[in-house]
């Protein structure tokens, strides 16, 4: 969009005051079409048998946009200072009413819709909603376009000063040149992008765009079809190579293992034969070197020994007697605790000979008794004994 805030301004401007004629003028054809459908009589005649569908097609579509305009003329009646009871406020809304009324009219087939008023209502109806949308500029070029195809009938119905004499003749000749500069106006308008591309720039651009895509695609399909065959060759070569490199490397490998698995063996039997004769030699070296390394570290560790032995024995005998010490302590501690517990136990025993004392007592005097009952059956018995053993014996 045009980012210059003086043409932005410009716009603001210059769209309201180019629709406010057509606004002023779509509610005068829809509160008055009788006068202006007799004086367009030979024009409407002229498209009547064509433009019926037409204006059937053209109401059912319009109708949407005529009830938003509708209904925002009535918003903007209810928010305007002035009352709304006041004639101007009134007849706008009204107007508004009557176009929705008859839009929807024709859009239904209610009503002739190539009646002459009927056709003057529509164009009215037109031009009133194109017009508050350049005004309010909403889409625009879009009403600019509808404002323009609309204001060349008018002008041609309202304003033929060519069949005219006089000052008639004159006047509408001024009209119909006001009308022509009014729709170079809006020619302008809906040509105006705001500094966007257009329409049919876009288009041409996409369908430059479209062949150019095509283009591309073709060529890169080319380049991919011949890069295929190309590494399909390649890879073909490349393979064929590597098969013959492998075979003669195959053979080149046997040939230098065995040579190198020859000399290895050689060279292992040769190192066999001189580690064998290397070690005789060194046992035969070694063995006065060990024997004089361990008289040597038996000399060396032997009075280490004993002065670790001294050394031990000088440090445990202190701690020996430290525990020698702790242990009499601890006996001369545990003495008095043993000399009570000798008392206690002996206060005991004494407590429980004096408790058994007298039943051992009773005890012994029936021990006494059975004694003595058991006396003359031992002395009868004896006497039995005596008299059944014979006198010789």
């Amino acid at each position: 969009m045009d980012g210059n805030p003086t043409r932005m301004i410009t716009r603001r401007i210059a769209r309201p005051l180019l629709a406010s004629v057509f606004i002023s003028g779509g509610i005068d054809q829809l509160r008055n079409p009788a006068g202006k459908a007799e004086a367009a009589g030979p024009v409407i005649d002229a498209i009547k048998h064509a433009a019926g569908p037409v204006a059937t097609s053209a109401a059912q579509a319009a109708a949407p946009t005529v009830d938003h305009a509708a209904e925002a003329a009535e918003d903007a009646a209810e928010r305007s200072p002035v009352a709304t009871e006041a004639p101007p406020v009134a007849r706008a809304t009204e107007a508004a009413d009557e176009a929705r009324t008859a839009v929807h009219d024709v859009a239904a087939d209610r009503r002739d819709p190539l009646s002459d008023e009927t056709v003057i209502r529509v164009n009215g109806a037109v031009q009133l909603t194109a017009g508050v949308l350049l005004a309010t500029n909403k889409a625009p070029r879009l009403a600019s376009t509808a404002l323009a195809v609309t204001l060349v009938p008018t002008t041609l119905a309202g304003h033929r000063w060519w069949e005219m004499d006089g000052a008639e003749r004159s006047a509408h000749r001024t009209q119909f040149l006001k009308n022509v500069a009014l729709l170079g106006g809006l020619v302008l308008a809906a040509a105006d992008t705001e500094g966007e591309p257009s329409l049919a720039w876009r288009m041409r651009r996409g369908r430059k765009e479209a062949k150019a895509a095509a283009k591309v695609a073709k060529a890169n399909a080319a380049l991919a079809l011949h890069a295929a065959s190309l590494d399909a060759e390649a890879m073909k070569k490349l393979a064929k190579a590597n098969a013959k490199v492998a075979g003669k490397g195959g053979e080149l490998g046997v040939e230098v293992a065995g040579r190198k698995a020859r000399k290895a063996a050689k060279a292992a039997r040769r190192h066999a034969h001189r580690a064998s004769g290397t070690a005789d030699d060194l046992r035969a070296e070694l063995a006065p070197k060990v024997r004089s390394a361990a008289d040597r570290a038996q000399n060396e560790l032997a009075p280490k020994l004993a002065a670790a032995s001294d050394r031990a024995q000088a440090e445990l005998r202190p701690r020996i007697a430290a525990a020698g010490d702790r242990a009499g302590e601890v006996a001369s501690d545990l003495a008095p605790r043993i000399q009570a517990a000798g008392h206690d136990l002996a206060d005991r025993a004494a407590e429980v000979a004096a408790d058994l004392s007298p039943k051992i007592q009773a005890a012994g005097h029936v021990a006494a008794d059975r004694a003595a009952e058991l006396t003359p059956r031992v002395q009868a018995a004896a006497q039995r004994v005596a008299a059944a053993l014979p006198s010789g014996s």
